[in-house]
């Protein structure tokens, strides 16, 4: 979108101790129709242990990231999600977010990994929590671990619960 990379470019430059910064987005579906923004208001700046206990809240085509960064991204292993991508930048720095819409998510875009190759995508996200683990408080990792389980879990047991009320379950 306009501004956007001027937005990101201005602040790197007044946020040296940043390794990259991203974008909040708007979001519209395939035929066109803005459905809203990509997130609610985020942190100016987080580290990783922020990133890891939220998980991966970040628009992957918002990214605007320093020079000095591109020789560890090209160094992660081939078949990763934007998650790690985001990951390896915060090992090496802060990360910034500019809470201005600067970009455009399609929703449900038919090209979606998450859509159609979800289980490779969690396998990938999964991949991901697992190396930043080590590099983050354990309450940071188990946050993010848990994160990543709960939807997995909550999916698993809506069969399991469809019917039931909450007095079947006293």
């Amino acid at each position: 979108m306009p501004g956007k990379i001027g937005a990101q470019l201005e602040f790197l430059e007044s946020h040296e101790d940043c390794i990259a910064v991203y974008s909040n987005g708007v979001v519209i579906t395939d035929n066109g129709n803005v459905w809203g923004v990509f997130n609610n208001m985020q942190p100016t700046t987080f580290d990783i242990r922020y990133l890891v206990g939220q998980g991966n809240f970040l628009l992957h085509s918002s990214l605007f990231y320093r020079r000095r960064a591109r020789d560890s991204l090209l160094k992660l292993p081939l078949n990763f999600t934007d998650y790690r991508i985001h990951l390896e930048l915060a090992s090496h720095g802060t990360l910034g977010y500019v809470n201005a819409a600067h970009t455009v998510y399609r929703l449900g875009s038919t090209t979606s990994i998450i859509k159609h190759k979800f289980a490779i995508y969690q396998e990938q996200y999964w991949e991901s929590i697992v190396a930043a683990a080590t590099m983050v408080p354990k309450a940071d990792a188990c946050r993010g671990i848990a994160y990543f389980l709960a939807p997995i879990l909550g999916n698993s047991l809506r069969p399991c619960l469809s019917g039931c009320n909450l007095l079947c379950m006293i």
